[in-house]
């Protein structure tokens, strides 16, 4: 498995943010794309189909309006490359180190997400979890990582050890 170092978080850090930030961005552009900005387009004119051809299923997917052109032609494919190259850009194990950020300490799945971290970096993954929830009335929230790390105290080795990315 690939293990990233604490150094390769560090410098991708601000691109995992701002990355993120852009995902959400883009789906939510891509929800308002199909919803508002197509629908100002011109509408054309609708034919009436031959009486041979209502009943055949397969004649529906072939009319389709201008407006559903270019929402299938060209929004829909830039932003799902857009969507699909930053998924690629970013492994998902760059997402875990996100929960040793005290602002993301009460997050659903935080724990989970530490507990595979551990794992990742062969550290006791109990004891790294247990380690994290007790870190929770040491550290603020609105504290940096590099804080969180200074703050624990030194018995907190399995957390320090994933703190420092080493394995």
């Amino acid at each position: 498995m690939h293990r990233l170092s604490w150094q390769h978080l560090q410098q991708n850090c601000q691109y995992y943010v701002l990355t993120t930030v852009t995902l959400h961005l883009l789906l939510q552009l891509k929800h308002w794309l199909s919803s508002w900005i197509l629908t100002a387009l011109p509408v054309e004119r609708q034919r009436k189909l031959p009486r041979r051809l209502d009943d055949n299923p397969s004649s529906a997917a072939t009319t389709l309006s201008s407006s559903d052109q270019l929402k299938v032609s060209l929004y829909f494919s830039v932003l799902d490359r857009l969507l699909s190259e930053l998924k690629e850009r970013f492994p998902p194990q760059l997402t875990d180190f996100a929960f040793l950020e005290p602002q993301h300490y009460n997050t659903l799945d935080a724990e989970e997400r530490v507990r595979r971290l551990a794992k990742t970096y062969g550290i006791d993954e109990a004891a790294a979890a247990s380690q994290w929830r007790l870190s929770h009335h040491l550290v603020p929230t609105t504290a940096s990582v590099h804080e969180a790390f200074r703050l624990l105290p030194h018995t907190y080795t399995e957390l320090r050890r994933l703190y420092n990315g080493v394995s």
